[in-house]
């Protein structure tokens, strides 16, 4: 299941790349669900339980220029910092001892895959491609072998940051990021690599090779 925020409204989306279909959740489910994508997350089990059986009817033509990000306002953010090892060789940064560095980012900094990104003058920022996971279950103190049970899905978000910052302190990066407009649910990391945003390819890379374990 796809699913997308189309013209601000929570959508699922069928059908093959390049002849996609945007269904308006709220219309499809009589009112039982609204038509914020956040707050989808917050309803997650009897959301996913409801569209195991839906049918979508009255879909649209999906128009890339109206998708948004699907996850717009998460309370919070983090990112993860040198999980993999091919990043920590072309950073000139050392492997991480145990578990990579975590650092936290302002919610603001999603936007949908069409925003505008201002960069700070001077030059010295980069990007790199992000695994984006979502968080569709509370989880508190949850044992790693069950921690894939608490996520929604995974999008694709280029990540953008100061390389002059990340190289003094790996963690305290300022990075702005972009989430691709489709939300993968109910995959398993293994599907998660085969992930795609719209438009032309930019980067292929495989997100088998991390340190620590996913």
């Amino acid at each position: 299941m796809r699913i997308a925020s189309y013209e601000g409204r929570l959508a699922v989306v069928t059908g093959p790349a390049g002849r996609e279909l945007a269904h308006d959740v709220e219309k499809n489910s009589n009112g039982r669900f609204g038509p914020e994508p956040q707050a989808i997350y917050e309803d997650w089990d009897a959301f996913t339980g409801w569209a195991a059986g839906a049918r979508w009817d009255g879909g649209v033509p999906v128009r890339p220029a109206a998708l948004g990000s699907p996850a717009p306002a998460p309370r919070q953010v983090f990112g993860i910092g040198l999980n993999y090892r091919d990043h920590a060789a072309e950073s000139g940064l050392p492997v991480p001892d145990g578990d990579p560095p975590v650092f936290t980012k302002f919610p603001s900094c999603i936007t949908g895959p069409h925003g505008d990104i201002e960069l700070p003058p001077g030059g010295h920022t980069d990007w790199e491609v992000e695994l984006v996971a979502v968080v569709g279950r509370r989880a508190h103190r949850v044992p790693a072998a069950r921690a894939l049970e608490h996520v929604a899905g995974y999008a694709v978000g280029p990540g953008y940051f100061r390389t002059g910052l990340a190289a003094r302190r790996p963690a305290a990066a300022v990075q702005p990021g972009q989430v691709a407009p489709r939300l993968r649910a109910g995959r398993p990391l293994e599907g998660a690599q085969g992930l795609f945003s719209w438009g032309p390819p930019r980067h292929r890379r495989s997100c088998t090779p991390t340190i620590s374990p996913p």
